[in-house]
């Protein structure tokens, strides 16, 4: 016997070369079995780091674009009626990526009057599944009032059971604030 801990141990064969091992008297492999699969093993998980890497640097350019383009993503679960975000998101909330928000919480940054139609649409994208698009005024961090289009769309298991809705917040300020430039600059053109 060459080695024993805790019911495992390896023992040297008759012929000197190969080594076995056993866990509580069975028989698990050879050592020649236990290379190959280390082998294996190695293989495997070099794979798995190559693809975390690859994961990493595609959430890096995700976060890119997304600040870029001043688009960010929610997920809301139908089941616990939590929202989750990415940054951009998180920062019209002003809050911190990855923070989790609740639902009726979430009604509270849009201003009254719309409050109720962020709402509708929410439940009716999870009851009815339909999908929505509203410009509508939020309120960044609970305070300014923004423009911002929002997208939702339901997302189901195989078994066609609503799990979320979840989208897009994108801020429209500036984009509004040229329409209604462009729309003025019209009007008093046109009434001249």
């Amino acid at each position: 016997m060459i080695s024993q801990r805790m019911g495992f141990y390896a023992e040297q064969l008759a012929n000197g070369k190969e080594k076995v091992v056993f866990i509580n008297n069975e028989l698990l492999a050879t050592e020649e079995e236990l290379r190959s699969g280390q082998e294996e093993l190695n293989t495997i998980l070099e794979d798995v780091t190559q693809k975390n890497n690859q994961l990493e640097k595609d959430k890096i350019i995700l976060d890119i674009i997304q600040r870029v383009s001043e688009v960010g993503f929610w997920d809301l679960n139908a089941e616990d009626m939590v929202i989750s975000h990415s940054g951009v998101v998180g920062e019209l909330y002003g809050e911190g990526k990855g923070v989790k928000i609740g639902f009726v919480e979430s009604l509270e940054y849009f201003p009254e009057k719309t409050a109720e139609e962020a709402r509708q649409a929410y439940q009716s994208a999870i009851k009815d599944r339909k999908d929505f698009e509203l410009f509508i005024p939020f309120l960044r961090e609970k305070k300014e009032t923004i423009w911002v289009k929002m997208i939702g769309k339901i997302r189901v298991s195989e078994n066609d059971e609503v799990l979320s809705v979840c989208g897009t917040l994108q801020d429209m300020s500036k984009q509004k604030e040229k329409v209604v430039y462009l729309v003025s600059l019209f009007l008093t053109r046109s009434l001249s």
